[in-house]
């Protein structure tokens, strides 16, 4: 299984059924229910000052249609109406909050941060060894918008015809929560767009990747991808974790390193050549 994986050489979608304990996920989506209950509030005036009235009750005539509120530690982000991140929630980089209001939230997360398929995929696709970057959430309300086209490495080191080319370093994976995922509210993707440039994008074929409880959606950063509007009438929660190579990461402390590769990876390693 893990060979046919490595070999397709595109995003890694419905192949990853429930590798993971239906328990395990439950109870994380159990201990985050409790988190956005708990922030309910900012969320509101977050939204409200991006896309709708501020605290004054005054119409928000922002350009930047986004924000971030930093809740003693606890970054909540907005990017389009209806969309959250959260971040982190790992016990490594949790702030003040988590740890004080939901001391259990990384705990019940400690399953989902390396999963044992993740960490073998991650073995043979990086180029570098590697270790994990980001783990937070993205709870997407009922009605939300479509989220933008992006690449998760921007516009990348060097700019994206170089970037496709080099040796991978950046994966993600999203895990459902929940079970409120469909082909109409899931994640989008350009298959193939990891190894395109803008020129190369017309080639490439959409498609849409959702998950239940139990399910990993693990593909390389370099992809185009983005959040589907969420059309259905409950909310959807996921986590999502970045794994990078060691070298993209800075001020870090090797000590606190709890999920990090320490053999070599088998990756390739060499400049791709331009298609």
């Amino acid at each position: 299984m893990l060979r046919s994986l490595v070999g397709s050489e595109m995003c890694i979608r419905d192949r990853l059924k429930g590798v993971l304990s239906r328990e395990d996920v439950l109870r994380a989506g159990e201990a985050h229910q409790l988190l956005t209950e708990s922030v309910r509030g900012e969320m509101e005036e977050l939204q409200n000052a991006a896309y709708g009235f501020d605290s004054g009750g005054r119409r928000s005539d922002s350009f930047y249609k986004g924000g971030e509120r930093n809740v003693n530690g606890l970054r909540i982000s907005t990017t389009q109406r209806g969309r959250f991140d959260f971040k982190s929630l790992d016990r490594r980089d949790q702030g003040g909050y988590l740890e004080q209001r939901h001391p259990q939230l990384a705990q019940a997360m400690e399953p989902l941060v390396m999963p044992g398929l993740v960490k073998q995929l991650l073995q043979c696709c990086m180029g570098a060894q590697y270790r994990m970057t980001t783990f937070g959430s993205l709870p997407t309300q009922p009605g939300a918008a479509g989220g933008d086209w992006h690449r998760d490495i921007g516009e990348g080191l060097f700019g994206e015809e170089l970037d496709t080319r080099l040796p991978d370093y950046y994966f993600n994976a999203i895990i459902p929560l929940d079970d409120c995922g469909t082909a109409d509210n899931g994640t989008e993707m350009l298959l193939g767009s990891h190894r395109a440039g803008y020129d190369g994008l017309s080639g490439c074929t959409r498609a849409v990747a959702s998950g239940k409880v139990g399910d990993i959606v693990f593909f390389n950063g370099k992809i185009l991808h983005r959040g589907r509007p969420n059309g259905i009438l409950q909310e959807r929660n996921m986590v999502y974790v970045v794994y990078s190579a060691k070298w993209f990461a800075q001020n870090y402390d090797p000590n606190k390193e709890y999920w990090q590769s320490t053999q070599p990876t088998t990756g390739s390693k060499v400049l791709r050549p331009k298609l």
